[in-house]
């Protein structure tokens, strides 16, 4: 976890605190999306988790990044939006299952291996 963790930090240190905007397959999915909560997995800085927040969702985001999830609690805190952050290692996806359930998983930049998918 340790190197994945320090490269990921890097890499989300070096950017300007700028919010990006949603994926557009999120925007263009929310209408099958269940009401109530969803878990964005491997969330970066939050780009997905804020936008679901933003439009009713309880959101929790895990990521391998603690700066990034900084990011994204400094970018809710901004806009007055509430995620659950957790720092996970989903190269160990047992971890999950230290967290509750959701109605809703989204993934946008994370690309499990086959034999984690169950």
């Amino acid at each position: 976890m340790k190197e994945d963790q320090a490269r990921w930090n890097k890499r989300f240190s070096e950017r300007p605190m700028i919010q990006a905007k949603a994926p557009a397959f999120i925007e263009e999915a929310l209408d099958q999306l269940l009401p109530g909560s969803v878990l964005d997995i491997a969330s970066g800085d939050g780009a997905a988790a804020l936008f679901l927040a933003a439009k009713g969702f309880t959101v929790s985001a895990a990521d391998i990044s603690e700066v990034a999830l900084d990011r994204l609690n400094t970018f809710a805190q901004e806009k007055n939006l509430e995620v659950s952050t957790y720092t996970l290692d989903l190269d160990h996806p047992e971890q999950l299952n230290e967290l509750e359930t959701f109605d809703n998983i989204v993934m946008t930049h994370f690309k499990p291996a086959p034999h984690y998918w169950p």
